[in-house]
């Protein structure tokens, strides 16, 4: 997704990217005017970054434990 670009996701809500990172849009009602909202943005993940897996995380931290000075073999 590139900046400036916009889509709804599975549950209605916007997601946007701006500026490098992706935000999720949420309008609250706040009081009993159906005027009286607010929209929230909340950090999300964008859609096609990568993200290691748990595994790949396991392993990074075992390579991590075993390098330490005084760590088992």
């Amino acid at each position: 997704m590139r900046d400036g670009e916009a889509y709804r996701s599975v549950y209605g809500s916007a997601v946007v990217k701006s500026g490098g990172v992706c935000s999720e849009l949420h309008s609250l009602q706040l009081g009993l005017s159906p005027s009286n909202e607010v929209t929230l943005g909340l950090y999300v993940h964008c859609p096609g970054d990568y993200r290691p897996g748990m595994g790949e995380q396991l392993l990074a931290w075992a390579e991590n434990r075993r390098a330490q000075p005084g760590a088992p073999p």
